[in-house]
């Protein structure tokens, strides 16, 4: 018997999950601007990681805008 392989894969700043980043992830972490700490409801949308949803993650969204998983 074979067993079928799949891919898993992370992109940085796609919060949506439709594996690019795109307007509609930097409209959702601009929604989300000023939450701090970041939390279990709202986790993804810290893309630097520094505990806070804040006007460096948004430019992080921005940067990585047009990347998509292979």
């Amino acid at each position: 018997m074979t067993a079928a392989l799949g891919r898993v894969g992370t992109l940085v700043g796609d919060v949506t999950g439709n594996g690019s980043v795109n307007a509609a992830d930097i409209v959702a972490v601009k929604a989300r601007n000023g939450q701090s700490p970041a939390s279990g409801n709202n986790y993804l949308f810290d893309l630097n990681l520094d505990g806070a949803i804040n006007g460096a993650d948004v430019s992080a969204a921005k940067a990585r805008s047009g990347k998509v998983l292979p």
